[in-house]
């Protein structure tokens, strides 16, 4: 080190190595978390698809049961969407990123 008049002060200058950068272009991520969505999306709608008609018999009429209609449609519903779509959608990005 050597102090010059001026007053700065020279230092040796190291050869520093940088590691080699191993980057993923920005897009690739994007399109990987899309492909992700897409993917949990078809599974999702496709495991989620429940009957229109009721599932069991019933001695109570209502116009529910008279109509045919399953209530519980809803709730299965609810659970894919809040349940096995993300779930799914996590999967389906760590095996693309793989």
């Amino acid at each position: 080190m050597s102090l010059r008049r001026g007053g700065s002060i020279d230092l040796p200058e190291r050869a520093v190595e940088q590691p080699p950068r191993d980057e993923e272009p920005m897009w690739r991520p994007a399109i990987r978390f899309i492909l992700a969505l897409a993917i949990s999306a078809a599974l999702a709608g496709h495991c989620g698809g429940s009957p229109n008609d009721l599932l069991k018999p019933t001695d109570i009429i209502g116009y529910p049961i008279f109509a045919d209609f399953d209530v519980y449609r809803y709730t299965y519903g609810y659970y894919v969407i809040a349940g096995l779509f993300p779930a799914l959608a996590i999967v389906a990005y760590v095996i693309l990123r793989g």
